[in-house]
């Protein structure tokens, strides 16, 4: 078999070769690395637009089974503000894009439309001339938030291995507030590339 193998390579022309090595090496690079989507609704906005292209860095927290989305093993945990590509249990087909504000272990609440993690508030300072809000989860971590003020939910406290996503857009996201907390296992990699619209 491999001197067939040799044989039909030797004859190819090398476009064909490079071609072949090429198409190889995005499989490759699909399956074990990277994955592009497409956001098609404003849940992430004003930090994604909709129709942006995201790219995932797919091996960030679980080992898949080539060219599927079966997760073999987790090998990582999402921290709090990770943007996150992520299917569900009853909808395996359709990928999320949400950031993560809680972790396994967490107790989260939403009090008038702002986040508690572990009984503290996070900060909230508005964007000048905007209707955003700054959500400062510490020092170093900030980013930009609409607030959906009326509203509360929980306090809830997120089991080991699973995670709790919100859309930027909070009043009009689907996210954990109608899901819950979602496995680990689930996650399909952290977004690490924006493409705007």
């Amino acid at each position: 078999m491999r001197a067939f193998l040799d044989k039909l390579w030797n004859r190819m022309p090398p476009a064909i070769r490079l071609l072949a090595v090429s198409t190889l090496a995005a499989l490759l690079l699909r399956g074990f690395i990277l994955e592009v989507y497409r956001v098609r609704s404003n849940s992430m906005f004003p930090t994604i637009p909709k129709d942006s292209l995201v790219v995932s860095s797919r091996a960030r927290y679980n080992v898949y089974l080539p060219m599927t989305n079966f997760s073999l093993i987790n090998i990582g945990e999402p921290a709090r503000a990770d943007v996150v590509a992520f299917t569900l249990p009853d909808t395996p087909g359709t990928t999320f894009v949400k950031r993560v504000v809680a972790i396994g272990g967490d107790r989260l609440e939403i009090k008038e439309g702002k986040l508690w993690i572990n009984d503290v508030a996070l900060e909230y300072a508005p964007v000048k001339d905007s209707a955003y809000f700054y959500e400062t989860l510490s020092a170093s971590i900030k980013y930009t938030v609409s607030l959906d003020e009326a509203q509360n939910y929980g306090p809830i406290d997120v089991p080991e291995g699973h995670f709790f996503a919100l859309g930027d857009n909070r009043e009009k996201s689907v996210d954990s507030r109608e899901w819950g907390p979602i496995p680990y296992r689930y996650l399909k990699g952290k977004i690490s590339v924006l493409w705007g619209a």
